[in-house]
């Protein structure tokens, strides 16, 4: 017998596992990617949604650490047009 998919490609009567968390911090996403690699080891996740997930934190680091050099080096120069006035 086939298997009956929605419009999302979810087999129906599936009941995919969701995620709603803040991810603000490194810390946050090094928490969130740990508890996605259980749910994947555990079978609780598609590989699919696992790679998404992966994909988007590893984006969202780099925003976070590209965000956070970019507020250290507007401190340091704002410092630095002090100084020189």
């Amino acid at each position: 017998m086939a298997s009956t998919t929605n419009s999302y490609m979810k087999p129906v009567g599936v009941k995919m596992k969701k995620y709603s968390v803040r991810l603000k911090s490194l810390a946050d996403i090094r928490r969130f990617l740990a508890r996605v690699a259980n749910d994947l080891d555990k079978d609780e996740i598609e590989a699919g949604k696992a790679r998404t997930l992966t994909y988007i934190g590893s984006i969202l680091s780099q925003v976070i650490r590209d965000s956070d050099l970019e507020a250290r080096i507007s401190a340091l120069e704002e410092n630095q047009r002090r100084e020189n006035q």
